[in-house]
């Protein structure tokens, strides 16, 4: 019987119920499990996907007539999905995830003919059941996890000793498997391309790579990069595929089994949504300090996933074809010795100044760039080793707003302007004379041994609302430059950043 607080009908409330703790069952074939699964839901009644030459209710027409079949795809998709969650259920949960499942599609049909409702309840729906499935087959790092992990943070500290600036990319260098990746660049698999095996490539791996021609239509657009690498040392190269789309690097491992790829499930149809596949992980990588290493160490391979920040660096040890939800990570904190200089490249006081005072309001003059010199090495202070701006809450006023002031333009004092690239940005605020002034200091990729910090620092008065998009950057008006010292490691586990 289902408790009464299993019977509440929002959505936000349903989700926690469909699911308890569980193990999944996986010494069975998939092809067992998958029709033990589909006789289970025909025991229970449950509908599958919509087949709309028998669409009955308001919604299963709109989604039916929606452009492109958008929303029958939706459709589709999340009942692999649910399919998928059901298999990794123990079974006496697989009743209760049904009983979601139908509230879910009761939720579902109030929407009517609204498409946006009903993108909006898919979406939902979906990120909820793979989250839900990740959790139950998520991998738990090991001991032989943690002393790799207690190795890496040795071999910085060694490093530390003679080289302050760069002692994370020492030792992830030393622990590098570049030279054994074999690239084979792009393809998409288009009709009429001729594709031929490299001298490399063993003949049952290309056999298997070959049987990716089936998902042509899926990559013909994106084209992804392909490298053998063997990643669970079964003596067999396993397939890294690196797609770059919407700002982001997507990456994805198929594991070999002679040749052929185990069950790859749906990697390339699903490829634009990254979490709903466990090998694939992401990160935005336009205007970001974010890279990726396939290291060794102590026997196995992780992909170390290092993210960037003001005043810190995280490395997550990723386990290839496992759902890294809680992976290992190792912290290195920064401090700074800063500079603030007048940037003369920018295009308002080279061609204009008077637009430049009109447009920035910020008069530049020996105190005021003390002031902003003491503002940003604070700020830089307080980032110390975290891995959030303190003032990174937007609903905190960075200065003080107005008594009058019309709540819709409160934005206006608790942030520079809206964040329309995909940097580190850290707004904070500044005072001259009584006056307050908001600062956006701005990080650009990497760290160099040339360059050292490479950011900019723009400034406003609280009252100038400006709105910073990507045709605004020679408006930057200063730049940081200076150098970065380690002042602490921290280690342990941690959530990943891919899930």
């Amino acid at each position: 019987m289902i408790s009464r607080h299993r019977q509440q009908s929002s959505y936000q409330e349903v989700v926690p119920y469909w699911f308890a703790s569980g193990q999944s069952t996986r010494s069975v074939r998939f092809s067992l499990i998958h029709a033990l699964v589909l006789i289970f839901l025909q025991s229970l009644a449950y509908a599958g996907p919509i087949d709309c030459r028998k669409a009955k209710t308001v919604a299963e027409n709109a989604i039916c007539r929606s452009e492109h079949d958008y929303l029958v795809e939706e459709d589709k998709r999340l009942d692999r999905a649910f399919v998928s969650l059901l298999k990794a259920l123990p079974e006496d949960q697989k009743a209760i995830a049904l009983t979601g499942q139908k509230k879910w599609l009761r939720l579902r049909d109030k929407c009517q003919d609204d498409l946006s409702c009903l993108r909006d309840r898919y979406s939902e729906r979906q990120q909820a059941i793979v989250a839900r499935r990740k959790e139950l087959s998520a991998y738990k790092p090991d001991d032989a996890d943690m002393e790799a992990l207690s190795q890496l943070r040795t071999t910085i500290q060694q490093y530390m000793i003679e080289d302050k600036e760069f002692p994370l990319e020492k030792a992830l260098q030393k622990y590098s498997i570049a030279k054994e990746i074999l690239s084979m660049g792009n393809h998409c698999f288009a009709p009429g391309d001729r594709l031929k095996r490299p001298k490399r490539v063993a003949a049952n791996e290309w056999a298997a790579f070959s049987t990716l021609s089936a998902y042509s239509e899926s990559m013909r657009s994106s084209c992804p990069a392909f490298s053998w690498l063997d990643v669970d040392g079964d003596g067999q190269r396993d397939l890294l595929v690196a797609i770059y789309a919407s700002n982001s690097q997507i990456e994805a491992v198929l594991k070999r089994t002679g040749k052929t790829f185990g069950d790859i499930g749906h990697v390339f149809e699903e490829l634009w949504y990254m979490h709903d596949a466990d090998e694939i992980f992401a990160w935005d990588c336009k205007g970001c300090d974010e890279d990726a290493v396939w290291v060794r160490i102590n026997g196995r391979v992780y992909r170390a996933f290092r993210n960037g920040g003001f005043g810190i660096n995280e490395v997550f040890l990723l386990r290839p074809l496992k759902g890294n939800i809680e992976a290992p990570r190792i912290v290195v904190k920064y401090g700074y010795s800063v500079k603030v200089v007048y940037d003369k490249s920018g295009m308002f006081p080279q061609n204009d100044p008077r637009r430049w005072q009109e447009e920035l309001l910020f008069p530049y003059t020996v105190q005021n760039r003390r002031s902003l010199q003491a503002a940003t090495t604070k700020i830089l202070e307080l980032l110390k080793g975290q891995s959030k701006s303190p003032f990174r809450k937007k609903s905190s006023a960075l200065c003080p707003i107005p008594k009058g002031t019309p709540k819709g333009d409160w934005s206006t004092y608790t942030q520079y302007a809206e964040e329309s690239y995909p940097a580190e940005v850290v707004d904070f605020p500044i005072w001259v004379e009584r006056i307050c002034y908001i600062a956006r200091l701005i990080s650009m990729p990497l760290y160099t041994r040339e360059d050292g910090i490479f950011a900019h620092l723009l400034v406003r008065k609280a009252d100038a609302n400006l709105s910073l998009s990507d045709s605004d950057w020679d408006t930057d008006t200063f730049r940081v430059i200076g150098r970065r010292y380690v002042v602490g490691i921290d280690s342990g586990l941690a959530v990943s950043p891919r899930y």
